[in-house]
């Protein structure tokens, strides 16, 4: 079940001993408690990739040409639909990227070098990579005008840019998460409001517990791939002949 932003705030009133409110603004314990929902919400929107946040985006361009950021709302991009002109566009590691790029000869007259990275200047690009986790860097840009937003597209994943304070408003999670939402928030209550660092103790545990399992719930989240997924396993070495000897009389 979803709860309200009142909702969340009366249960932290309760948790702590504090005087019940029918609005979140009548005292200053009530406002204290929204200020914890909305910075353990904030917390946890951004430990996972939800998957209800994920979104169609385009990128935003800079003032590098081959260079691109993701919108105001989004923290992160999922990597492998990147593309550019209806053409996907291949991640590469920043390592692997720079080894592929570094060849380049800026003699020629369709290849400059851009913050440091040698582009092609007359086509789409191909691979991008990111040095710093924020910009992403392609590997060519088609014309004098560097890439365009309008060519783009992406999808990433987002999360909502301003608090909540209204008693009605809900926090932007879906209802299986609400639980490990409100344990959060009722710990950092005990602590903060009422000063009990044992009870806190206790409720982080509870409240850690909750989180974990979200975290094994593939329903809400996409779990980042795991690399044991592409091993391929040896053969067996086993000796398949038979190391008993007939005996011809």
């Amino acid at each position: 079940m979803k709860l309200t932003l009142l909702e969340l705030v009366q249960d932290m009133l309760v948790a702590t001993d504090s005087e019940n409110i029918s609005s979140v603004g009548e005292t200053e314990d009530a406002g204290m408690c929204v200020n914890i929902a909305n910075r353990e919400f904030e917390k946890l929107i951004s430990k996972f990739r939800w998957r209800h946040t994920r979104a169609f985006s385009k990128l935003e361009v800079t003032s590098i040409k081959n260079e691109m950021t993701l919108a105001s709302n989004a923290v992160a991009v999922d990597p492998n639909t990147v593309y550019y002109s209806d053409d996907r566009v291949y991640w590469m590691e920043p390592d692997r990227f720079l080894a592929y790029t570094i060849t380049r000869l800026t003699s020629e007259s369709n290849i400059v070098e851009s913050n440091n990275v040698k582009v092609y200047s007359d086509r789409n690009p191909q691979y991008f990579t990111s040095f710093d986790d924020y910009t992403l860097v392609f590997d060519s840009y088609p014309n004098a005008s560097g890439l365009l937003k309008a060519s783009t597209d992406a999808i990433v994943y987002t999360q909502p840019t301003s608090r909540l304070s209204a008693d009605a408003e809900y926090f932007d999670l879906p209802a299986q998460a609400f639980p490990a939402l409100s344990q959060r928030c009722i710990a950092k209550a005990v602590l903060e409001i009422k000063g009990d660092t044992q009870g806190y103790t206790a409720e982080k545990r509870e409240a850690d517990n909750a989180v974990a399992a979200l975290s094994r719930n593939i329903i809400l989240v996409d779990k980042p791939p795991d690399v044991r997924h592409n091993i391929i396993p040896r053969r067996s070495m086993r000796n398949t002949f038979n190391r008993t000897q007939r005996i011809i009389p």
